[in-house]
């Protein structure tokens, strides 16, 4: 093949690719230092991937988190979040709808630690809020990750969201290694 072949190739595919489907940015708010992020992003994935999609709380045993002894959660509750949270998030969209995650790091020392969760599905010069959701931590651990102790799912309709080109310019941004992990692995279905 010529370079202008393959030039030509490679701008097919690129724009062919681009134009399928919703780009969606997993935007992260947090008050977690940098250091400290890796063990709560694991319980947050743990917590987004099997609590929130699925309504299932594997046991610590399955390397899994667990509820804070300080928090209101129990199973029961986790179920009806998992549904109020799959009327605004879908399955599909959280295990394939090929999230984007950016962090933001605040300072807000007052609150607990937690991470802030706004989806965006973004479509050329728009932005659309899709879902929004709050993980609240505790200080007690297992399997190395922090407990949850709280969890909200909120209205996107009812909720304040990032003007659209804030919104891109968070998604158009090059990924830190932090963020490159929480890209998450095909999800087991064994636990």
């Amino acid at each position: 093949m010529t370079p202008r072949q393959i030039f030509t190739a490679i701008l097919f595919f690129t724009l062919s690719y681009s134009s399928k489907g919703q780009q969606r940015l997993e935007l992260m708010e947090t008050n977690i230092s940098s250091s400290d992020m890796e063990a709560y992003a694991q319980s947050y994935l743990w917590v987004k991937n099997w609590w929130l999609v699925t309504g299932v709380v594997p046991d610590t045993s399955k390397s899994g988190n667990t509820f804070s002894p300080k928090g209101k959660l129990n199973t029961q509750a986790i179920d009806s979040l998992s549904k109020i949270f799959n009327k605004y998030l879908p399955v599909d969209i959280m295990r394939d709808g090929n999230l984007v995650p950016r962090i933001n790091f605040t300072v807000n020392k007052r609150l607990k630690p937690y991470i802030k969760t706004s989806v965006y599905e973004i479509n050329g010069n728009t932005a659309k809020l899709t879902g929004l959701f709050f993980i609240e931590f505790d200080v007690t651990r297992h399997n190395g990750m922090p407990d949850v102790r709280n969890i909200y799912v909120f209205d996107p309709a009812k909720t304040k969201h990032l003007p659209a080109p804030v919104a891109i310019d968070a998604y158009k941004r090059k990924a830190t290694g932090l963020e490159n992990n929480l890209v998450p692995p095909p999800v087991r279905n064994d636990l």
